[in-house]
């Protein structure tokens, strides 16, 4: 019997020839064709993140359920809980500082001119209490149907703790039925992986398309402050961790996610590419699956180091675009 044949180029590579596929021919294609690339490249694109954002409620709910029950232990639970809070908290102080390091360095926003009826808009940040309010859903299918991911890990934490401590045949039925419902959204999620490629040409090309080297020439400081904020920061403060706490080459880690990585730069949301993630760590990076399946979804709501990195980069480009003087102390506060 002869052996199943192995693809001649694995996914990862795929997906990098389509983002440079999509680069090259966004910057050569004539802006006169827009109109066919909205009208049939791009609804592929919204497919793709439809595809994805359709599995992120069963994924979560039924993945963190699995992940309770299998630990056995609600101490164990706590522990590990509060150790990744604690890691999130750390990684995102590291991410804003180095935005705002970077930013001081290249200046972003010096020598770049406004319109002349641009108007400065402020928006206050929700107060605590709101926010802590916010975690409990008062109706989790209507959480669900919103895809509101925060109230949506509570409700799935406190269903598999009362699955936990309920126990018997019933508890270990229900237990088994939503590890069975995880496995099954792990392996849809991997078929829809295969149409990453697609996904990432269909996203990417409309935009460099519309936008042009014109759009982009005015933001390069601002853009180019962000990318080394980002490379800084998965080099060094993520690079340091894996090397010396994770005991992981940064090199292996980095090639296994690959896929995420991607999808996260095209898609630009944490949400889209979280079934991605999860579905890396697993299969390419053998992660205990309780462990995946109860720090990326909190990740992907309170561990957002490149929101922290462009928060710190956007306010100092902002202060130089008009001109103000931003103190080191204002910049602590910041932080």
């Amino acid at each position: 019997m002869q052996d199943k044949q192995q693809p001649k180029y694995s996914l990862s590579t795929k997906i990098l020839l389509s983002l440079l596929l999509a680069l090259i021919l966004g910057f050569i294609a004539d802006p006169a064709c827009l109109p066919f690339v909205n009208q049939w490249i791009a609804p592929l694109g919204i497919m793709f993140i439809n595809l994805i954002k359709m599995m992120i409620v069963p994924l979560i709910f039924s993945s963190i359920i699995a992940a309770v029950t299998s630990l056995h232990e609600p101490q164990k639970l706590k522990r590990i809980g509060l150790s990744t809070i604690g890691l999130y908290l750390l990684t995102t102080l590291a991410a804003i500082a180095i935005g705002l390091f970077v930013a001081n360095i290249i200046k972003p926003g010096i020598g770049v001119s406004l319109p002349g009826d641009a108007q400065i808009s402020e928006k206050s940040a929700p107060a605590l209490m709101d926010t802590l309010v916010g975690l409990i859903p008062a109706n989790p299918v209507a959480a669900m149907a919103n895809g509101e991911i925060l109230p949506l890990i509570v409700f799935s934490l406190f269903l598999g703790m009362s699955i936990l401590k309920m126990g018997g045949e019933k508890g270990k039925l229900l237990a088994n039925f939503f590890a069975a419902c995880a496995e099954t959204s792990y392996t849809l999620v991997g078929i829809i992986m295969k149409f990453t490629p697609i996904g990432v040409f269909a996203l990417l090309f409309p935009i460099i398309v519309q936008s042009g080297v014109d759009i982009v020439l005015p933001l390069i400081s601002l853009i180019g402050s962000v990318a080394l904020g980002c490379l800084l920061h998965g080099l060094v403060t993520y690079g340091a961790l894996l090397k010396f706490l994770g005991k992981m080459s940064p090199l292996r880690f980095f090639r296994n996610i690959f896929e995420a990585m991607t999808v996260a730069f095209t898609t630009v949301s944490s949400a889209a590419t979280l079934p991605i993630n999860m579905k890396n760590c697993q299969d390419n990076l053998k992660l205990r699956p309780e462990i995946v399946s109860f720090v990326l979804p909190l990740g992907a709501n309170i561990n957002m180091d490149g929101t922290a990195i462009y928060i710190g980069v956007s306010t100092i480009f902002a202060a130089n675009l008009y001109g103000v003087d931003f103190s080191w102390g204002q910049m602590l506060a910041l932080i």
